[in-house]
């Protein structure tokens, strides 16, 4: 008797998906509000995520040093954000923070 060899069939890459974002809270009318701005990392390659993660952290890290600093100098009353073009009064503003979350 012969047997016919079964094909394996091919598995598909899993793709992982980070979302990776800029959470800035403020005061507007005496309600706290949070603007996002937000990456996704989408990859079937682990080496390639952290890479393309660590790209968008540093932005995003330099992004929030940059807004510290404006909110140290006293020539101005407010806060230029530009990965949003976002303008914010300095009294306004209550905190930013980077938040990651994995995205099934």
């Amino acid at each position: 008797m012969f047997f016919k060899k079964k094909t394996p069939e091919p598995v598909a890459p899993i793709i992982k998906k980070l979302k990776i974002s800029l959470d800035i809270s403020y005061l507007q009318n005496g309600k706290v509000y949070t603007s996002c701005y937000s990456y996704t990392v989408e990859t079937d390659n682990q080496e390639e995520m952290e890479t393309n993660s660590r790209k968008i952290l540093d932005i995003l890290e330099l992004s929030i040093s940059n807004i510290y600093t404006q909110l140290n100098e006293k020539t101005s009353d407010y806060i230029y954000i530009e990965e949003q073009a976002f303008i914010l009064n300095k009294k306004d503003f209550l905190n930013c923070n980077i938040t990651k979350r994995i995205i099934d």
